[in-house]
């Protein structure tokens, strides 16, 4: 055999085994990113499952105007965040909110954990609603048909 056929041979292995790593760094990469998916989906499954939340009281406000005041209570085993908690009235979102809620009587914190209070007054409501929607973060939410409320 000469040069030729010998560095040939030498050329074909080169590229079969370039060939081949290549095909595996692809592979374990995508079982890496599918796998690090399915843990993120497993995660979530289970914030979602133990998450609950339940509208305790909604009531007209004091003072001038039309305002409302919910009591919710987180009812699951989850932490929740009060900022990523979101408030509809008759199906319309309601923004800012936030500031003025308190957690257990406290309106420094949004850390909302398992057994304890959101309160929400509200004072700048145009009609009072005759439903009233609070979606946490992970996505579970409550309702509750409010009724003999007039402003």
């Amino acid at each position: 055999m000469g040069f030729s056929v010998s560095g040939s041979w030498v050329l074909l292995f080169v590229g079969t085994f370039a060939a081949f790593g290549s095909l595996y760094s692809a592979t374990a990469n995508t079982t890496e990113h599918y796998t690090d998916a399915r843990d993120f989906q497993r995660n979530h499954l289970a914030e979602i499952q133990g998450t609950d939340v339940s509208i305790t009281s909604v009531s007209l406000a004091d003072g001038v105007g039309c305002g409302v005041n919910v009591t919710v209570e987180n009812t699951g085993e989850t932490t929740l965040d009060s900022n990523e908690t979101d408030l509809l009235y008759d199906n319309d979102y309601q923004a800012n909110w936030q500031s003025s809620a308190q957690i257990e009587g406290d309106d420094s914190t949004d850390i909302w954990e398992p057994g304890q209070t959101l309160s929400i007054s509200d004072d700048d409501v145009p009609e009072a609603p005759d439903r009233i929607k609070v979606v946490t973060g992970p996505g579970v939410a409550d309702t509750a048909e409010v009724t003999g409320l007039q402003c």
